[in-house]
């Protein structure tokens, strides 16, 4: 800590907040400037609660506002890559930089890691920073003395991670081969919140559902900051139907939200984003609430129901119906169970037990695919596929969700092409790899050598191919195989036993859990379940369980 002088009295900081007063110290005039931790009392409740509503206002009022990221030996050359491969892209002449996408360019260059660092850095991912990036006038970032623009510095981030797929496959391949995986999480972390900045301009507000999807990988030290934080430039500010409220407890301000989106449009959304399927705060005990306090790599299965690919339950066009149970803490759903999970598969790209993302590359790491095809192909399935189609088909469709690129359903059978290359990719690797996956010394010829990279490089292209569609569909997730012998993709931590249960109106299957600590029903005779997340069923995303005519039931999520 270090201390100041405010008003004549001693005053603690934190190291960094010295050094912001540090750098904007002018000795020529006076210079206001808000920093929060300063200007609010962080230990009164009360002002904390009645101060952060005033957050946007103030932001908004600021002539600039001052991203300081502190001091970085390489800051030179972050900045510096910066600038060339705006010129190598032609920012300013949009019509060329169309014309040469960034896989047609050969842009290695030693200062990746610099600027990589930059866009790495821990601040992204503070929860408050998207206020201070959405309604300020003017955003100028400050990096180890550098000074730059957001607008320079998002468009850029942008361009990388939030255009075509194979762009981000050119990229993290490049950097891979020199240093190491790229921060792709981290860079969809900054093209979040530029679209945040261009959603509001020129709108008062946007919908609070909308915000927290975008910050699900936000960071707070307080919880409750993970929903304070976006309220406040939310429809929900405008209504006053969710205030900050430091005096609560950590679960209430969950509870309270959970309950306002139920009320918006297409409330059953809630449910893809909930569930004891994936890593939660054990503070937030209810199963059917959202935790936004976890980082959430996975992506959600809903999409709006005019263009939803799955249709479970025969159709999107009606709401499920939902009500909330005694005490408005559990929510009370009708539906019919249709399947139950006898088999679970690895979990794919997982993450820690605490939501940090692992990160190293390993051999091993391609073991959730091989044990995965194990499972399926050389398991306890029998062809054909319950469907008609060969198992190994019925793998690669559920490996994609069955879509296209594009999002669209079904996915090209092509895909059979760039699956095979991926099982031949690992199949080979071991003999060019080591398990730290460094090059092997190989005691073959210099043909055979050649031959085998060449191979390497010829599969790693369709499988890259495959990769970009089945990632976002298999990420955190295990592939799971039922007892009626349907092949799916469920949250990490499903168990054995859980019960695949259909609702009516809902675009995919849920996974719930029998409520192992109460009794089996409640008094309104309604049976007690815990949700545990959104699925993926080959063979049940088009409404065909519904048409068997199975009796519907009523259970209570607690």
């Amino acid at each position: 800590m270090r201390t100041l002088i405010l008003n004549g009295e001693k005053f603690e900081v934190s190291e960094r907040v010295y050094d912001i007063l540090h750098d904007r110290a002018s000795c020529l005039m006076t210079r206001y400037i808000w920093i929060d931790s300063i200007c609010i009392n962080q230990g009164d409740e009360e002002e904390k609660s009645s101060q952060v509503q005033l957050m946007r206002k103030i932001y908004s009022s600021s002539y600039h506002t001052i991203i300081w990221l502190g001091y970085a030996p390489d800051a030179n050359d972050a900045i510096g890559l910066l600038a060339h491969l705006h010129r190598r892209m032609n920012f300013d002449d949009p019509v060329e930089r169309a014309s040469r996408p960034l896989t047609e360019l050969n842009i290695e260059h030693p200062n990746w890691p610099a600027l990589f660092r930059l866009i790495k850095h821990d601040y992204w991912f503070r929860c408050w920073v998207i206020q201070e990036i959405a309604v300020s006038k003017n955003v100028i970032i400050s990096y180890g003395g550098e000074l730059i623009t957001w607008d320079y510095f998002s468009s850029f981030v942008q361009l990388l991670f939030n255009t075509d797929p194979n762009t981000v496959w050119h990229i993290s391949k490049i950097y891979r081969r020199n240093f190491g995986p790229a921060p792709v999480d981290a860079g969809r972390q900054i093209v979040s919140l530029g679209l945040i900045r261009e959603s509001l301009k020129g709108k008062k507000s946007i919908s609070l559902f909308q915000l927290l999807i975008d910050s699900i990988n936000s960071t707070a030290t307080d919880p409750r900051d993970n929903i304070y934080a976006v309220q406040g430039i939310s429809t929900a500010a405008d209504s006053g139907d969710i205030m900050p409220d430091y005096s609560s407890t950590i679960e209430r301000p969950f509870l309270e939200t959970t309950r306002y989106l139920l009320k918006q449009d297409h409330p059953s959304r809630i449910l893809h984003l909930a569930g004891i399927g994936f890593y939660r705060s054990s503070k937030i005990r209810s199963s059917w609430v959202p935790d936004w306090t976890t980082k959430r790599l996975a992506g959600i299965y809903w999409r709006d129901p005019s263009h939803s690919p799955y249709r479970a339950s025969g159709t999107v066009n009606q709401e499920p119906g939902m009500a909330l149970g005694p005490e408005n803490l559990t929510l009370v759903v009708n539906g019919i169970m249709v399947d139950y999970i006898k088999e679970l598969g690895p979990q794919f790209f997982s993450a820690s037990e605490n939501g940090v993302p692992k990160t190293t590359l390993t051999l091993a790491g391609y073991d959730e695919h091989t044990n995965s095809r194990n499972m399926v192909i050389n398991g306890k399935l029998s062809e054909p596929y319950v469907t008609g189609i060969s198992l190994t088909e019925a793998l690669w469709r559920t490996l994609l969700g069955d879509r296209t690129p594009a999002g669209a359903r079904p996915a090209d059978p092509v895909f059979s092409q760039y699956y095979q290359a991926l099982v031949r990719y690992i199949e080979l690797l071991p003999e060019l790899l080591g398990p730290d996956m460094q090059p092997r010394e190989l005691n073959v010829s210099a043909e055979e050598e050649a031959r085998l990279r060449n191979s390497i490089t010829r599969y790693s292209t369709d499988l890259g191919r495959f990769a970009n569609v089945s990632g976002p569909h298999l990420r955190e997730r295990m592939v799971a195989v039922t007892e009626r012998s349907y092949i799916g993709v469920v949250p990490p931590y499903s168990k054995v036993g859980d019960a695949v249960f259909i609702i009516p109106g809902a675009q995919v299957p849920f996974l719930i859990r029998r409520q192992s600590d109460m009794g089996d029903v409640n008094v309104s005779g309604s049976r007690r379940w815990q949700l545990v997340g959104e699925s993926y069923f080959h063979g049940m995303m088009d409404g065909e369980m519904m048409a068997e005519g199975r009796m519907e039931q009523t259970i209570e999520l607690c």
